[in-house]
C-alpha cells in the first residue's frame, strides 16, 4: 500500500528542484494528481542519479537498486514505486518499459565525454529521452516526444551545470566548452533553441518542460546568464502551465 506521508516527502524534493511544478499542478486534473506526482517524482529521482551523484559508482548502485524495485511493481520497497504501481494506469507499463528505462539511464551514466557537437550531445541521450515518452504514453494514454524529453534532459544537464548545481556531470560539446569565452553561452542556447522548434506536444509535464525550456533558452540566448535563466517568475510559470494545459494530449 502507498504511504501518502512517504510520498509527499519525495514530491516535496522534487518541487525543491523544480518549483514550478507546483503552479503546474493546479492544471492537472484531480483524478490524475497522484499519478503525476508520483510518476514526476520519481523520473526526477532517476535524473538526479545520472546527472547529478558525482562518484559514478554510487549512481551505478543506485540505478541497480531502482532496477530491482521497479521490477518488483507494485511488491516494490520504495514510496515511489508503491505509490506509482497503486494507481490502475500503472497497469498499461510492462516490466519492458522499466527495464528499458534503466538501461537507457545506465547507457547515459556511462556516456562520461564530452560530445563532438550538439546533435551528438542531443542523439546521446535519445535513448533515455524514447524510454521516459514510452512510460509516459502508456501512464497518460498519450504520446510524448523523444525529441523534447531529449532536449530538457541536456537543458537540466547543462543549465544546471553552468551555475555550478553540478558542474562536474555537465557534457558541454567540444564548440561551447569555454563559457568564459564572451558569446559561448549565448550561442550554446541558440543552437539548443532550434531543436525545440515546433508545437510542444505530450503529458502534460513534458509539455510544461518544453516551453519552460523555450522561455529559458530564450533568455540565456540574449543575456548569457545561466542563474537569471534558471529562474521563472510565478506568474510566468502559472502562464506556462495554462499554455501547457491547453497543448498538453492525453
Amino acid at each position: 500500500m502507498a504511504d501518502p506521508v512517504a510520498l509527499q516527502g519525495f514530491v516535496d524534493k522534487w518541487l525543491a528542484r523544480e518549483p514550478e511544478i507546483a503552479l503546474l499542478e493546479v492544471f492537472c486534473p484531480k483524478p490524475q494528481r497522484v499519478l503525476f506526482r508520483s510518476w514526476g517524482a520519481l523520473r526526477s529521482e532517476l535524473v538526479e542519479v545520472v546527472f547529478e551523484v558525482s562518484d559514478a559508482n554510487v549512481a551505478r548502485t543506485k540505478l541497480a537498486w531502482w532496477v530491482a524495485d521497479l521490477a518488483a511493481a507494485e511488491r516494490g520497497r520504495h514510496p515511489l514505486t508503491r505509490a506509482l504501481f497503486a494507481q490502475a494506469e500503472s497497469s498499461r507499463t510492462t516490466s519492458s518499459h522499466w527495464h528499458a528505462l534503466l538501461s537507457a539511464a545506465m547507457g547515459a551514466l556511462e556516456s562520461d565525454h564530452a560530445p563532438a557537437s550538439i546533435d551528438a550531445a542531443v542523439a546521446e541521450l535519445q535513448p533515455l529521452a524514447q524510454a521516459i515518452g514510452d512510460i509516459e504514453g502508456a501512464l497518460f494514454h498519450c504520446h510524448s516526444s523523444a525529441a523534447a524529453i531529449a532536449l530538457h534532459l541536456q537543458v537540466e544537464r547543462n543549465l544546471r551545470g553552468l551555475v555550478g548545481i553540478y558542474a562536474e556531470r555537465a557534457r558541454l560539446p567540444a564548440e561551447w566548452r569555454n563559457t568564459a569565452e564572451a558569446g559561448a553561452v549565448r550561442r550554446f542556447a541558440s543552437a539548443l533553441l532550434a531543436y525545440s522548434a515546433g508545437s510542444a506536444k505530450g503529458s502534460l509535464l513534458t509539455t510544461f518542460h518544453q516551453l519552460l525550456d523555450q522561455q529559458r533558452l530564450r533568455q540565456l540566448a540574449r543575456h548569457g546568464q545561466p542563474q537569471s535563466a534558471l529562474a521563472v517568475a510565478p506568474w510566468r510559470g502559472l502562464m506556462l502551465g495554462w499554455r501547457a494545459a491547453r497543448l498538453a494530449v492525453g
